[in-house]
This record gives C-alpha cells, sequence and structure tokens, in this order.
C-alpha cells in the first residue's frame, strides 16, 4: 500500500448505499424519476444554490437506481414530496461522506481526477456549437466510406440524418421553459425532408422505455461492482439520455442529451469494433486538427515535411509549430479513459488505460526535437529556441494534466525507462508537456486567434499557474476561461453548427406555433 493511502472501508459506504437504496423503495418510481427530472432540468448556471442543494451527479444516481432497485408493485408506496425528496437527498449526502477520501487513493492528485469525471462535466454550460465538429468529422466523408455503411447499416440513419435530427431534438430542450419531454408528432413539419421512420429511429437510438432501460443498466452493473466506484461513474444515462414512456420522450438532463449527441457518431463507431475504428479514426482526427491549426495561421510543417526533412527512420509527431522564441510539437491521439479509468483509486489502473497511446505520443516528441537539434538544417535558428513544447491532443478529456503530473503520480517508472534512451535526459521538460481534449484545443486556438498571443507565451503562463496548487488547473480550457468567460469555438466549427441549425430555423417556429 502506498504510504499515502490508507484503508477504505467498503462495508460501510454499501450499508449507508442500503440505506438509500431501502428507501428509494418506498416511493413510486415514476413519481421520484419525475422529480429528479424537473430538477435536472432547471437553469443551474446562475443558481449556485440550487447545485449545491440538487447536485446533478446525485440526481442521475437516484435515476439509475430508482429504474434498477424501485418498487413497481406494493400497495404501500408513497407519493412524493418535498420533504420526502430533500430527505432522500440528505441520505446521498451521507453517502458521500463514506466513499473515498484522499487517503484512500494511490495520490491525492487520483482523487481529483476521480471527482473531475464526476462532477466537471456536469458544471460546464454546453458549448451547442460543438455538434458542428461531428459534421465536420464524419459528415462529408465519401459516401462509400467504411463509417457510412456501418453507421446506416446498424442505425437504418444515415449519420448527416442523425446528426440533423438530434440537432432538432437538443434544440427543443435548449430552453426550461421548452418542457422536459418530446414525441414524435413535434417533428410533423420536417417529414418531407425525413421520413417519420428516420426521425422515429433516431429516437430510438436515444431512448429506452422503463423495462429496456433496467435490463441495460442490470447487465452494466455487476454484482461484484464497489459502490465506491458505481458513486463516481459518469452516468450510463449518456447512452440512451431520453426515457421513452406513454408515447412521449423525457429528456432526462439537456446537458446529459447534450453529452450524448456531441459524440454519439463517434461512440456508436467505436462500440461496433473499437480497434478497427481507431486505426481509420487516427487520420480523420489528425486532418481535422491539422484544419484547427490551418485556420490558426501558425506557421509549422506536417508530419511529411518533418520525414522530408529528416528522413524515414523515425517517426515524427504530426505537426510542429514555429514561433520566435519556440518549438511546439503536436500529435493528434485521439484517446479516452476507459469507465474504470475514470473511477479507479489506483495509480497501476490509470496506468494501464493511458501508458502505449501516452508514452508513444511522448517519445514521438523527444525524438522529433532530437532530430531537430541534430539537424544542420536547423542550427542557425535553434539557438533562439529556447522553449520546446509538446501537446497530446486526445478526443475526450483525460483529465491527466501536464506531463509532471503525469511523471509524479501515474507512470513514473515508464517515463524513466524512456527518458534513459536519450543519455538519461528528456528532450523536452515534462513540465513543458500537456495532455489536452480537442475542446481544449478548440478554445485554445480560437483565444490566441482573437488575441493575438503567441501559443508559446501563454503555455508558460499556464505552466507558471500550474506549477503553484493554488492556481493549478487539470483542464486547459479552465485556464482559458479564467481568461475570457465567453471564449468560444473557432469560427469554422460554429460555421458549420450555424449552416445546420438555420437549416430547420423555419420548422422550430413552425413546432413552437
Amino acid at each position: 500500500m502506498n504510504k499515502f493511502q490508507s484503508k477504505f472501508n467498503e462495508y460501510e459506504a454499501f450499508r449507508t448505499f442500503k440505506r438509500c437504496r431501502n428507501y428509494i423503495r418506498q416511493f413510486y418510481p415514476n413519481e421520484l424519476i419525475t422529480e429528479c427530472i424537473l430538477k435536472l432540468n432547471q437553469d443551474y448556471s446562475n443558481n449556485i444554490k440550487l447545485l449545491i442543494r440538487y447536485q446533478p451527479w446525485h440526481l442521475l444516481l437516484i435515476i439509475k437506481w430508482t429504474i434498477l432497485y424501485g418498487d413497481y408493485s406494493s400497495p404501500d408506496r408513497k407519493t412524493i414530496t418535498l420533504n420526502r425528496f430533500n430527505k432522500l437527498i440528505n441520505l446521498l449526502n451521507d453517502l458521500n461522506g463514506k466513499m473515498r477520501l484522499p487517503a484512500h487513493y494511490s495520490n491525492y492528485f487520483l482523487f481529483f481526477k476521480t471527482l473531475s469525471f464526476q462532477q466537471f462535466w456536469l458544471q460546464e454550460n454546453p458549448t451547442y456549437s460543438r455538434i458542428g465538429r461531428q459534421k465536420l468529422l464524419f459528415g462529408y466523408l465519401n459516401q462509400n466510406h467504411k463509417f457510412n455503411l456501418q453507421f446506416e447499416e446498424t442505425t437504418l440513419v444515415t449519420i448527416n440524418d442523425f446528426i440533423e435530427i438530434s440537432l432538432l431534438i437538443l434544440s427543443k430542450f435548449r430552453e426550461p421553459k421548452e418542457g422536459v419531454f418530446i414525441s414524435v408528432s413535434w417533428f410533423k413539419n420536417i417529414y418531407q425532408t425525413y421520413p417519420q421512420d428516420t426521425v422515429q429511429n433516431v429516437l430510438d437510438l436515444l431512448s429506452k422505455d422503463f423495462k429496456e432501460i433496467k435490463t441495460y443498466l442490470k447487465n452494466l452493473t455487476s454484482k461484484k461492482e464497489k459502490i465506491s466506484k458505481e458513486y463516481y461513474e459518469q452516468t450510463p444515462l449518456k447512452r440512451y439520455p431520453l426515457l421513452r414512456m406513454n408515447g412521449k420522450y423525457l429528456c432526462y438532463s439537456p446537458k446529459v442529451l447534450y453529452y450524448s449527441i456531441q459524440n454519439f457518431v463517434y461512440d456508436w463507431l467505436k462500440e461496433i469494433n473499437p480497434e478497427s475504428f481507431m486505426n481509420k479514426f487516427g487520420s480523420i482526427f489528425e486532418k481535422y486538427v491539422n484544419s484547427l491549426i490551418e485556420y490558426s495561421g501558425f506557421s509549422y510543417l506536417t508530419e511529411k515535411n518533418l520525414i522530408k526533412l529528416f528522413g524515414t527512420n523515425f517517426k515524427p509527431i504530426d505537426f510542429l509549430i514555429q514561433e520566435k522564441d519556440a518549438f511546439i510539437l503536436i500529435d493528434a491521439k485521439g484517446v479516452e479513459m476507459s469507465s474504470l479509468g475514470k473511477v479507479s483509486h489506483q495509480a497501476e489502473i490509470i496506468k494501464n488505460q493511458t501508458k502505449n497511446a501516452v508514452i508513444k505520443g511522448i517519445e514521438q516528441g523527444f525524438e522529433t526535437i532530437t532530430k531537430i537539434r541534430e539537424s544542420d538544417e536547423f542550427t542557425n535558428i535553434q539557438a533562439r529556441k529556447k522553449n520546446i513544447f509538446l501537446i497530446l491532443i486526445t478526443y475526450k478529456d483525460l483529465y491527466i494534466g501536464n506531463g509532471n503530473d503525469l511523471y509524479n503520480f501515474i507512470i513514473r517508472e515508464k517515463l524513466d525507462k524512456l527518458v534513459s534512451k536519450f543519455n538519461g535526459k528528456a528532450p523536452i521538460k515534462m513540465s513543458n508537456i500537456y495532455l489536452i481534449s480537442i475542446d481544449d484545443f478548440e478554445l485554445l486556438i480560437e483565444y490566441l486567434k482573437k488575441r493575438k498571443i503567441e501559443l508559446s507565451k501563454f503555455l508558460l503562463e499556464v505552466i507558471e499557474n500550474d506549477s503553484k496548487p493554488e492556481t493549478k488547473k487539470l483542464l486547459l480550457r479552465q485556464h482559458l476561461r479564467e481568461k475570457d468567460s465567453n471564449i468560444k469555438s473557432p469560427k469554422l466549427i460554429s460555421d458549420e453548427f450555424e449552416k445546420l441549425f438555420s437549416k430547420f430555423q423555419k420548422v422550430l417556429i413552425n413546432t413552437k406555433a
């Protein structure tokens, strides 16, 4: 056991969970779920008291447990009241007190990572224009591309039809005043463009009824699963964010719906065959990152340029951005953390989840900068390049922070072994290595373009802030929003979103009339 780690009482946590479960069984499941849905559909953005009292991750957990363990037949069930509901919330707060504390983790960093996966995405305001990214990634593929064929064959809907109809569904729930449910008849004005069967198929992809969702959750929730892991999970309702009931579709939470739709095509295709998907998605993701760098106006070299300059006897990173006093190496990895990696308290588990792609990316960065330093062509300008940075871009948030965090808390041995290949000295400082999601990279590009700031200058400020506990962040966009709370997606993404959204403006007006 790590000297930082103390023993966690899983039995005490389970005993407190049983009190929550038994209390849930006293009420009509439909009423309890509806109460949670009504609260989740409120606007939390300007109401911190509401967020603290009715934490969305608790409400989603109540829905899950009500579906799984609720009493659907007893004549002794009670009607839910506000006081009774608040008592249940208090029981969840008691359970929170029985969960793993920082001392129960391999290190405190993993504790904050776990909290971040559970909570951050439900506290952020959705950036709806990111739906444009899914269109840019998948919407312009050749009609005979394997992804198009696989998606339509398994869903009975084309990728573009799914993106467009799901955006329309999302628009219905953007404002709390619009209500918490939708029905097939709401789409009647678009049946000439999209047949009713197509609309129905999209709704079916995003929803399950009580019986179906219970089976789905039951299959996911192993009897051996520890309550301490289940408590911190990102709700599995993200896979089916609508509840089908009496011919209507209830939205559990607009944020859950948004995060499901934002990545639905990616998640669906990956689920079919993860290895095959990632082999093909890598080049698509790299091309997308290239479009963002080109949009930024940076002076840069691609992987092909680097191979032409330095030969084929090494694997370079994808992009090299050149600034007056810095090189910024960028590699698009397109990876994500598994469900187990998100909730684990053990560094070994996280290590196994991240080591291959991350180590490979760092090694490529080390090799690339070593080649540059040894090259005659770069000798004259090398002295001016005082700062070297490496950015690894993942598809989803990893909450791993920078290279220092990676070294100190997760894969020290692997990095030591890698550094030994370079005469025992890392070609790039660990503090200058960042793992950021594509969400972060998009906002970073727009921030720099808007402010006309060099990337290296911004990174130096971030590194300085991340060196101090009081200003450290886990996500790059937290630094960005601290500087500009109104930062938006790059124009090429928002333009794509507007193009999609404008297609439905007339329809939206008619459906609301």
